[in-house]
Order: structure tokens, then sequence, then C-alpha cells
């Protein structure tokens, strides 16, 4: 059995940890964002922008998880065949995700109801917790990840 390369070990072992420590919590806070969201939606309609928005963040996060997660699967099993990893691609992806985020901060919280602020809270919460750890993933990723991946893809 031929012995790995020190750049694909150490991709192997940064594909578990972010998949044991970061994709699985980021995918349950987009999850419990999008089905609270949805809930204040379908019983306030007069916060539908900033819902909007945090459905579309949900969305878009969970896209960049999946797509993320492909990559590195690829990369881990070798199978090329038709495969092109982009750094570009993880960077649209981001930034997609940074309009979002803008867009939230700029539209700001509207007025609802004192019934559903607490639910509207508890929604910015998760949205600053999600926004904390993307920021600690997109480092990971250029620091770590993105460098590792093109070293790996450029060895094959």
């Amino acid at each position: 059995m031929a012995s790995q390369s020190p750049e694909r070990f150490e991709l192997i072992k940064l594909a578990e940890k972010l998949n044991k420590d970061y994709y699985p919590l980021t995918e349950l806070l987009c999850k419990n964002a999008k089905v609270q969201a949805e809930w204040l939606k379908e019983n306030n309609a007069g916060t539908v922008p900033f819902l909007q928005f945090c459905n579309d963040l949900s969305e878009k996060i969970a896209h960049h998880v999946s797509m993320s997660r492909s990559v590195i699967e690829v990369c881990r099993e070798q199978q090329r065949d038709g495969v092109f990893f982009s750094s570009n691609a993880f960077m649209q992806s981001r930034e997609s995700i940074a309009r979002v985020f803008a867009d939230i901060r700029r539209e700001g919280k509207e007025k609802t109801p004192v019934e559903w602020e607490e639910m509207h809270d508890n929604l910015e919460m998760k949205l600053n917790v999600l926004n904390n750890l993307l920021v600690e993933l997109f480092r990971i990723e250029d620091k770590d990840l993105i460098p590792l991946l093109e070293k790996n893809l450029s060895l094959n």
C-alpha cells in the first residue's frame, strides 16, 4: 500500500475536523433559523422582508456547506473525472452569503408586535452565532482547506 503524501493526510484530517466540528453545527443552525423564520413569516406578515433575508441566508449557507463537503469528498476519493475545483467558486459563494448578511443588517429589525419580539430576538441571536461560526469556518477554508485542495489536485 502506497503511503499518503503529507498534503493528502492533512486534507483528510481537516475534512474530518470540518465534518465533525463545523458542518453539522452550521447546518443545524441554518435549519433552525429557517424553520423559525418561516413560522414567524406565517404568523406575522409585518416582518416578511427580514424573514425572507433569513430564509435566503439559510439556503446560501446550506449550499456552501454542501459544495464544501462535495469538493472535499471528491479530493479524498481522488475521483476527479469531470470535477473541477475552483477556489473562485468558494469565494463567490461566500460573497453571496456576505451580501445577505449585509442586507439583514441594513434592513434592521422591523417593527414587530410585542408577542413576536422574543422570537425575533431569538432568530437574531441564531444569526449572530451563525455569523461567528461562518467567520471561523471561512478562516479555516482560506488558511487551510483551499491551499490543501489546490495542492492535492495539482499532485494528481
